[in-house]
């Protein structure tokens, strides 16, 4: 019995319609009617292949009944979408053909069955409306191999990794550690694999089972030993080793030009601004690196530059980096940041809110009082002071506050003279003070700046009450109130208590702000916030060396990447300058 789906129906049709039929037929159902039962339209004038990909999953989960009603829809879509009377008339003729074709085919009249979704390319879990971020933007359905959900789930149930791919996994982290790079590093481009992997099953139709790196980036054996060029009489044949390698090299360029071009298909699907691009390339050099490892001992290859698959991606990387140049920010400073000057109000807000117990409210004209939940009072606790340690000091990146370990990056005691003494071997332990210790393998910059000691200084607000009462409140009471941790992170998940990741502690800090302040502000924009705040108040400059030693950047950087001051408040202390130079010159006269 055929699957009853409108799918069924289009494919079969295809084959006994002529080509320019199958064309505009393809265009109507795409481009109109697949919007309409729970798709997307196309971005561009012509669909991409991943989006014609996508269409037909729908079609495929589309009942056939719904083509009853189908002619109705498509002219309401030609209404809303102003579309020209010759145009209108055109699709009309093809559409109704089909329609007569599949009801003079008995369509219409098979009895409906169960529809079960496909497991070999399951793009969308589920058919609801496009989800947006906090500014409105458009996120892309979730296409990442063994991609989980909030709650710790599969979203696709049939994903998982093959034995092949989990060695080449394991064995290029390896290769990457051996490398000295950062376990963020390693774990950034962990996951850049995954969604490269995710979609070449989802959208390019490679099986689970099949799946592997060098779909990525594929291996050709470019060295040719003298072994192999020997004649029957045991010389080595010259004519035969020059034929072999560049017969190699030939395949390898072919090669390169081959994986490069599925690269920039993978780099139009997910789209965005040219940097993220720039991560997804970056990534599969260093797989193309992991894949050649073996032949980079060889005399020829001495450089990585000289294989073909390198070269290219270094040249592709090159060019979006130009683009990131001229590309100004998918979404501007101003809509994903607040004035600094917000941070305390902001602040003040959130405390209160970890130091109300109860809440009053009216009912038939009587007041009445009721004690908040403990885990809830606790859940803004722990608010406050991922807010607080993001701000009270100068803006570190996210990993150290997701990673921030006690007793190994959080530490109590006394640290003077490149000393460490721990508070349990103080004589006065009320001297001791919190400082967050990290080796270089802690943070991203770690080889340039090394070791890192930073005070958290212990802030007194306007109810008497101090930072550090605060911080020993969460860890004596509300870290593990309820239920025990099973790490010891001085910040955990909110209802699993579990460590958290990159994501959870992005996703906690721009909620916060979002739900405080109406603007959805990131880890990294505070970053941005804080620089720029700091050269609009016009600091000093050992007063920004010491900002940039906090926050594990140069000063280069400080000024390139983080700071956002605008022209007209860059120009202020030259305009400043003149006109004390003017009256200074009025005066004397």
């Amino acid at each position: 019995m055929r699957t009853q789906t409108v799918f069924n129906a289009y494919s079969s049709y295809l084959e006994i319609a002529n080509t320019s039929a199958k064309s505009m037929l393809k265009s109507i159902l795409i481009r109109f009617l697949v919007p309409q039962w729970g798709g997307q339209e196309p971005k561009g004038e012509r669909a991409t292949p991943y989006e014609v990909i996508a269409a037909e999953e729908v079609l495929k989960r589309t009942p056939i009944k719904s083509l009853v009603s189908s002619a109705d829809v498509l002219e309401q879509v030609f209404d809303l979408r102003n579309i020209d009377k010759p145009n209108r008339k055109s699709y009309r003729s093809v559409y109704k053909a089909f329609l007569k074709w599949a009801e003079e085919n008995n369509y219409f009249s098979i009895q409906e069955e169960e529809l079960k979704p496909s497991t070999q390319v399951n793009l969308f879990k589920k058919t609801v409306k496009s989800k947006t971020n906090h500014h409105g933007r458009i996120i892309k359905d979730s296409y990442m191999l063994m991609c989980h959900s909030s709650k710790g789930n599969l979203i696709y149930e049939n994903d998982y990794v093959n034995e092949k791919l989990k060695v080449q996994i394991e064995e290029f982290k390896k290769f990457r550690d051996d490398n000295n790079c950062s376990v963020a590093t390693i774990q950034k481009d962990s996951a850049n694999i995954y969604r490269i992997l995710g979609w070449l099953h989802r959208y390019k139709g490679i099986s689970l089972e099949t799946l592997s790196l060098s779909n990525i980036i594929g291996y050709q054996k470019l060295s040719v030993s003298l072994k192999e060029c020997k004649n029957k009489d045991g010389r080595i044949d010259m004519n035969d080793l020059f034929l072999k390698k560049a017969t190699t090299r030939q395949e390898a360029v072919e090669l390169a030009k081959e994986n490069t071009k599925l690269l920039e298909e993978y780099l139009d699907f997910i789209g965005g601004h040219p940097g993220t691009k720039v991560l997804a390339v970056v990534t599969c050099i260093n797989v193309a690196k992991f894949i050649f490892s073996s032949e980079l001992d060889d005399d020829e290859y001495v450089d990585e530059s000289d294989f073909p698959i390198i070269r290219r991606l270094n040249q592709l990387c090159n060019k979006l980096n130009q683009k990131v140049k001229k590309t100004p920010p998918s979404i501007p400073h101003s809509h994903k940041s607040i004035h600094w000057q917000l941070i305390n109000p902001l602040l003040d807000k959130l405390r209160e809110k970890a130091n109300t117990d109860s809440y009053t409210y009216v009912r038939n004209g009587k007041k009445y009082s009721q004690l908040r939940p403990k885990s809830a009072v606790f859940n803004d606790l722990q608010n406050f002071l991922s807010i607080a340690f993001m701000t009270l000091m100068p803006p570190d990146r996210s990993r150290t506050f997701y990673e921030l370990e006690i007793g190994k990056t959080l530490v109590k005691g006394i640290y003077e003279n490149d000393i460490f003494i721990p508070e349990d071997k103080l004589k006065d332990r009320s001297a001791s003070k919190w400082y967050i210790h990290l080796e270089p393998k802690d943070y991203k910059t770690g080889k340039a700046y090394g070791v890192f000691w930073g005070e958290i200084y212990n802030y007194k607000f306007s109810d008497e009450t101090f930072l550090y009462d605060y911080m020993q409140k969460w860890i004596d009471e509300g870290r593990e109130y309820e239920q025990k941790c099973s790490h010891k992170f001085f910040f955990r998940g909110m209802k699993s208590y579990c460590k958290l990741n990159s994501s959870d502690w992005h996703k906690r800090i721009t909620t916060i702000f979002h739900q405080e302040t109406g603007v959805p502000v990131t880890p990294k924009e505070l970053r941005k916030m804080y620089v720029t705040y700091l050269k609009d108040q016009r600091v000093s400059e050992a007063e920004l060396e010491g900002a940039a030693g906090w926050m594990k950047h140069s000063r280069m950087m400080q000024s390139s990447i983080y700071d956002q001051q605008n022209k007209t408040k860059k120009m202020a202390p030259i305009q400043d300058f003149n006109r004390r130079k003017f009256d200074e010159h009025q005066n004397k006269g």
